[in-house]
């Protein structure tokens, strides 16, 4: 539901920019049907993260939902991706609808699982092909992954017959010379920044001003309008 001020009400303490609403879009299987992959760029409290946290719990709550969550190493799985959806739990009101434990938060035989994609120091990836059931991937710090085939793997994993299959990467866009610019944004014609949807990709951009600024520590705020005046480059 969008509200007079353009943004998503949630709850009454939940409100999200307008420009998330195509991504809860998707929750009905017959909007956009062809789409299968969600690119969600944006620098730092630019709400990505903590948007799809809520996406994926009101996913896997309201809509039956299998959601694979990863990051490229396990252990930034503990230190940030975990606690960033199991600290949506409480304020969704789904603390007696969910079971949320070390690696997974569930309810109703349904789960939101939580791996990484490298297994240890080095390259080797995890043996991902023997999941099964899910019908959601979402890698935060996708540019984490160092190609495209390390990616695949896992995203030929996501194979649902019932659900809307759907991959999500978040990402902060680092050089277009690594691969999700070559792929997602290159051979589409695309420069970046975009919010549209092209062939069966959705584009979610935004920035900081898309946040609500109490939320925002007030020294943050000041160094961002410092930026603008001193080094528009940068703060661009």
């Amino acid at each position: 539901r969008q509200s007079s001020s353009r943004n998503l009400k949630m709850m009454s303490d939940l409100e999200i920019s307008y420009k998330f609403q195509p991504l809860f879009d998707l929750l009905d299987k017959n909007i956009n049907p062809e789409i299968d992959t969600v690119i969600m760029t944006g620098g730092r409290y630019s709400l990505k993260s903590s948007t799809c946290a809520v996406f994926t719990l009101v996913a896997l709550v309201d809509y039956m939902w299998d959601v694979l969550y990863c990051r490229y190493t396990n252990l930034s799985i503990v230190d940030s991706v975990k606690p960033e959806v199991s600290g949506k739990i409480e304020l969704l009101g789904y603390e007696n609808k969910v079971n949320d434990i070390s690696t997974h938060i569930e309810t109703k035989n349904h789960r939101i699982s939580f791996k990484g994609i490298k297994t240890g120091s080095s390259q080797q990836t995890a043996n991902l092909k023997s999941l099964t059931g899910f019908n959601c991937f979402v890698v935060d710090e996708a540019e984490e992954i160092p190609d495209f085939e390390t990616f695949k793997k896992v995203f030929y994993s996501i194979r649902s017959e019932s659900k809307r299959n759907l991959t999500i990467l978040i990402l902060n866009p680092t050089v277009k010379e690594h691969w999700i610019f070559e792929e997602f944004f290159n051979k589409k014609g695309l420069e970046g920044g975009e919010n549209c949807i092209k062939d069966n990709v959705m584009y979610i951009h935004t920035s900081y001003l898309d946040a609500d600024f109490k939320r925002i520590p007030r020294n943050i705020l000041a160094d961002y309008e410092r930026l603008k005046v001193e080094n528009k480059d940068k703060y661009n």
